[in-house]
């Protein structure tokens, strides 16, 4: 099956930043043809996550890629290679409610109702791509998706 790669525009500005090093505010805004205040939303999150500096020159804001969280960024990418499968977020969300003190006995019940929510989160997106995939009784298909899911 064909890898499929989803970048968003905070990708495309991290790698911008890495060929250009230093630009403008304004001029990362005009290479990405996003707003400012777009681009301003995006950084006022990176900066404070020290991904992107920022400095200003008179009243010029002027934004780079953290030297120190470079490596940062190669290796949180080299951990989404990783499988990541839903026994990988089951063992987590159980450990983590081992770790809060949680009742070993509810637990299970726990992850049931909050993978339940989470399934139900996504049916919108499940519909929208069974209608694009002309998929007849899409309601029956995601029904035996979740039922599956719980199963595990």
């Amino acid at each position: 099956m064909d890898e499929v790669r989803v970048e968003t525009g905070v990708d495309e500005l991290i790698r911008y930043l890495r060929t250009k090093g230093k630009v403008s505010l304004k001029e990362a805004s005009t290479h990405l043809n996003i707003p400012e205040q777009t681009l301003q939303l995006w950084l006022d999150f990176l900066v404070e996550e020290r991904i992107i500096g920022m400095e200003y020159k008179f009243t010029k804001p002027y934004i780079f890629l953290n030297e120190d969280d470079k490596s940062q960024i190669l290796d949180s990418k080299e951990e989404q290679k990783r499988d990541v499968t839903i026994d990988t977020f089951k063992e987590e969300f159980f450990s983590n409610a081992k770790r809060k003190q949680m009742p070993e006995s509810k637990i299970p019940m726990l992850w049931q109702a909050h993978l339940s929510t989470d399934i139900e989160r996504q049916k919108e997106f499940f519909m929208a791509e069974a209608d694009k995939r002309s998929i007849k009784n899409p309601e029956k298909v995601f029904a035996v998706y979740k039922r599956r899911l719980l199963e595990m």
